[in-house]
């Protein structure tokens, strides 16, 4: 189940991160908003709101999910005070591609249980949902685990493509570099 949740975010995250690499993060955004946008309002009007409460409703939902989307744990880990309080809890391993990954997993599991806490209090809010809190704890928890899935799934293969390659070296005597070695082949 926790693999078909994940699954089922995949479009909104395409459309979210191809506008951010076309157009930048503003686009991508905007973007993943008009593409989760409709489906708040058909929820609330399949559960009886009216056109106003269905409109509230599918704007607050939509700010629910884009915020924490936000680059602000992105901005904080790019600041000099960000990286040094990085550096003191995960040492130089920050440094390192998987602890890149993890980061961006980490953070996009925090991001996702920001919005599904926020989302729960609006269903509560405008749709009068009732929930425990031992469920909304549940679905707060299980929307982290997804998020970070998702999160290291999407950062993984950019980091790896992304990370800092050798210098190639030059062709010497103790290194004739491919070409020679493959002349050599034949």
């Amino acid at each position: 189940a926790l693999v078909f949740d994940g699954l089922t975010s995949v479009p909104d995250l395409i459309v979210g991160v191809g506008g951010t690499l076309a157009a930048g993060p503003g686009a991508g955004l905007a973007l993943m908003g008009a593409s989760v946008a409709p489906r708040f309002y058909v929820q609330a009007k399949n559960e009886g709101a009216n056109h106003k409460t269905a409109s509230t409703y599918a704007t607050l939902m939509t700010a629910a999910e884009l915020a924490p989307e936000l680059p602000v744990m992105q901005a904080i880990a790019n600041t000099p005070a960000g990286k040094a309080m990085m550096r003191k809890v995960a040492g130089s391993l920050i440094e390192s591609t998987g602890g890149k990954i993890v980061s961006a997993a980490a953070a996009e599991g925090v991001s996702e249980s920001i919005t599904q806490a926020l989302q729960i209090a609006i269903d509560r809010g405008i749709l009068g949902k009732e929930i425990t809190l031992r469920q909304a704890l549940e679905e707060i928890a299980r929307s982290g685990v997804i998020g970070a899935g998702m999160g290291g799934a999407v950062a993984g293969p950019a980091m790896i493509a992304n990370r800092e390659q050798p210098p190639a070296q030059e062709p010497s005597p103790e290194n004739p570099g491919f070409a020679k070695w493959f002349a050599e082949q034949e």
